[in-house]
């Protein structure tokens, strides 16, 4: 067993979306951040919204501006317990 710090979603998958792996982890490790990310901006925004309203920590859009990510990702392994 191990426990995560932080999780990756991509909200666009072909067997369902990004909101039903993020209620998947918070179930199996609630205290997990999580940060969002997509390539498919318009298609996914009220997906995304709603993920994030739901307890979602970031979002981050293809393509990534790497730096932006690694910070985020930094960000969040920190302020996780």
């Amino acid at each position: 067993e191990r426990r995560f710090q932080v999780v990756v979603i991509d909200m666009k998958l072909p067997d369902g979306n990004g909101k039903e792996v993020f209620h998947l982890v918070r179930k199996a490790e609630p205290h997990a951040r999580t940060m969002l990310i997509t390539g498919q901006r318009s298609e996914t925004d009220e997906l995304v919204k709603a993920t994030l309203a739901e307890g979602a920590d970031a979002v981050c859009y293809k393509p990534f501006n790497v730096g932006e990510l690694l910070r985020t990702l930094k960000t969040l392994s920190i302020h996780s317990t």
